[in-house]
């Protein structure tokens, strides 16, 4: 069993991780291995001809930036969250179920497949250091720090995003659930906290 939830009381955030500015040059984007599997995830929930249907009544810019895409390209999180919400609305779904259940699916096959050798360490510490690795690989802005690490417990902050949404906060919580999970880990409980400078997250798992 895991849980992801919103942090209600949480500790406030150090004046050292606040105010740091977004680089106006930046387009928040995905890395194109999770954007395809993410569309990969959506087939298997919805049906192909759902997805193709959706896809082709999207504006031809929108179309062109979510599909193709390469493991080397960025794809804008705009493009990314207006795609699944048209196939969401061609299949009847609530666009955040469906994008739950697809960023979960999706962060399954990458962590299976793509990024396997990641996943190849026994210690909680070494384990949890590893997701910034992930992270770099998964967005093109901000930076996920590991700020402390014990058995069973860690604390990380996502740095470097100022207004960091909470459909982006929540999916970052649904890979950090899945790294653990895949791991071999039980009863993980990840809870979230909006930051000024991004998000922080506090998770609590059993070996």
């Amino acid at each position: 069993m895991s849980r992801i939830e919103q942090e209600t009381d949480a500790a406030p955030i150090s004046a050292a991780r606040r105010g740091r500015s977004l680089d106006p040059k930046v387009i928040p984007s995905a890395g194109g291995t999770t954007v395809r599997a993410l569309k990969d995830a959506m087939q298997e929930l919805v049906g192909m001809d759902v997805v193709a249907t959706a896809l082709a009544s999207l504006p031809a810019e929108v179309r062109e930036a979510f599909e193709p895409v390469t493991p080397m390209t960025w794809v804008p999180l705009d493009a990314i969250y207006t795609s699944v919400a048209r196939v969401a609305e061609v299949a009847g779904r609530s666009f955040d179920d469906l994008m739950d259940e697809a960023v979960q699916r999706a962060g399954e096959k990458t962590l299976r497949t793509a990024w396997r050798m990641l996943l190849r360490v026994t210690a909680d510490r070494a384990l949890i250091r590893r997701a910034p690795i992930l992270y770099a690989k998964w967005r093109n802005i901000g930076r996920l720090e590991t700020v402390s690490t014990d058995h069973g417990k860690a604390e990380l902050f996502l740095t470097e995003w100022p207004g960091m949404s909470e459909r982006n906060i929540r999916s970052l919580g649904i890979t950090i659930e899945n790294v653990l999970r895949l791991a071999g880990r039980k009863q993980i409980k990840v809870q979230w906290q909006a930051t000024p400078d991004g998000a922080k997250y506090a998770v609590v798992w059993q070996a």
